[in-house]
């Protein structure tokens, strides 16, 4: 199957619309349905805190998926909190895009809270508003680490090769303007010093 992208948003079939999307997560559940599939859709549906479950529960068994677009919805924060406590099982989002939905400053302190179970999330776009928050910036911060390749802490200690350290602090300070990327300017000093704190392996070398 070669479908990469599937793009479901501002559906028109009025009261069925959560029913309908409720069974593509289910369906999508299963990343062996549609392998190639890695951007997902689903903003401006009118979504509501019971269909997080739902995508839960397809972000923590799908592996493939690294883009999801639900903005336009209408999550709140019991929604966030939803997503919050499954966070760190979710190890194949890239980029979450929850811009124009109904939660607010207690939504981005449940994420602030839950981002560092997680080092594979880079982005979670979100209004404004919420970004500039003393919540959004810790998030920010945590997002700008998994950016610069925090992940490879999951891998054995004895696996990670000196050679790569320069490129992990490279990709550190590169800078991206595409969309989701709500990150200040990444540094390497930061990168280093988590590395430091959490993976003293890394100074055998």
């Amino acid at each position: 199957n070669t479908l990469v992208s599937l793009n479901i948003g501002f559906l028109a079939f009025g009261a069925g619309r959560e029913v309908g999307l409720t069974t593509v997560f289910e369906c999508l559940s299963d990343e062996n349905r549609i392998p190639a599939l890695t951007i997902l859709q689903v903003g401006g549906n009118n979504l509501r805190d019971e269909s997080m479950e739902h995508i839960v529960t397809m972000l923590t068994q799908n592996k493939s998926l690294i883009h999801l677009d639900l903005s336009e919805n209408r999550f709140t924060n019991e929604g966030i909190r939803l997503l919050g406590n499954h966070l760190g099982r979710m190890s194949g989002l890239r980029v979450l895009d929850m811009e124009a939905n109904r939660f607010d400053e207690q939504g981005v302190e449940i994420l602030a809270e839950a981002i560092p179970s997680n080092k594979t999330i880079e982005a979670i776009e979100m209004d404004d508003s919420l970004v500039d928050t003393s919540a959004g910036r810790i998030l920010r911060y945590h997002l700008d680490l998994n950016w610069g390749g925090q992940r490879i802490l999951l891998q054995p200690p004895e696996s990670i090769a000196l050679s790569l350290w320069p490129s992990i602090l490279a990709r550190a300070n590169h800078w991206t303007e595409e969309k989701g990327m709500l990150q200040r300017q990444p540094k390497a000093s930061d990168i280093l010093l988590f590395f430091l704190r959490n993976g003293p392996f890394s100074l055998q070398h």
